[in-house]
């Protein structure tokens, strides 16, 4: 049987709809954590003595838009960026806080709360060191490092596309940069 919200009506006797009661019961919960459609699908099957009712994971529809909340709610939800990520909305603003793994092949990565992480190498000589993406408002800092046990690096100046970097010695330099 399928869950039926109609049941019990308020003229029923619990007698008589007990029946349908554990019929709904059955319908919620398969009895086995991680299978069905109901309520054991992203929690601990409501039969298991000691987890019972506890979330097993969160299973999220993809939103088209930031939900309309109000008061003291919160929610987590999905929307697609690049690809689907996560976000968290409270009263005020919407925080992405998820993105994909940085890794070197990418140079860039998502940190909680919108900051945004970009990581590479290039030439110290007083040259712009383009990022591979753009971060989207501004670059707050960049910290470089040069391949050389000698000489010393300064960044002198920084965009939300690019930045420059001036050595005392020439060579290849590794970065770090965050922004938002």
């Amino acid at each position: 049987m399928a869950y039926d919200r109609n049941i019990p009506q308020p003229t029923d006797l619990i007698s008589n709809s007990q029946a349908d009661l554990l019929a709904n019961f059955q319908a919620i919960d398969s009895g086995t954590t991680g299978t069905g459609t109901g309520f054991s699908r992203n929690h601990v099957t409501l039969t298991d003595g000691t987890n019972g009712g506890l979330h097993n994971r969160i299973d999220f529809y993809q939103a088209l838009a930031s939900p309309a909340i109000s008061g003291f709610v919160a929610s987590e939800y999905p929307k697609t960026v690049t690809n689907i990520e996560l976000f968290y909305k409270n009263a005020t603003q919407d925080m992405q806080i998820s993105n994909s793994l940085l890794t070197a092949a990418s140079g860039e990565g998502m940190l909680p709360g919108g900051l945004q992480i970009r990581c590479g190498g290039g030439t110290a000589n007083n040259t712009s060191t383009t990022f591979t993406t753009a971060f989207p408002n501004a670059c707050i800092a960049v910290v470089a490092t040069l391949n050389t046990s000698v000489g010393t690096i300064q960044i002198t100046a920084k965009s939300a596309t690019a930045f420059t970097a001036n050595s005392s010695s020439s060579g290849a330099m590794y970065y770090v940069a965050i922004g938002y």
